[in-house]
């Protein structure tokens, strides 16, 4: 997901305090060697680092992760980009544009 995806998302008020994120984190393996691994997380909050958006989230264990936008995998169960487009927003964070109406018009009085 980028960055455009991701603001377009929170203006529009679907990505809140209480939404669910699927993301690949950073952890400690065997040996204390990093690994990633991907955890059910809670949004609790959203700062902006150094011209970097992350995610300040929450595991149920209550580690909190800082996770960048690029490593989030989904939203409420749904790939961030088929997310935007049941809400009627591109890839790069714009709204579409209006179709062509279709059916039968309207019968105008003379």
């Amino acid at each position: 997901m980028n960055t455009q995806l991701a603001k377009a998302l929170i203006d529009r008020g679907i990505i809140t305090r209480t939404t669910r994120i699927i993301a690949r984190c950073p952890v400690r393996a065997m040996g204390n060697a990093p690994a990633e691994q991907t955890l059910v997380l809670t949004v609790n909050r959203v700062v902006y680092e150094e011209g970097q958006m992350l995610f300040i989230s929450s595991h149920r264990s209550g580690r909190k992760y800082s996770v960048p936008v690029g490593k989030i995998e989904l939203i409420d169960g749904m790939h961030p980009t088929r997310l935007a487009a049941a809400y009627d927003i591109k890839d790069t964070g714009a709204n579409k544009s209006a179709g062509k109406k279709r059916g039968r018009k309207p019968k105008v009085a003379a």
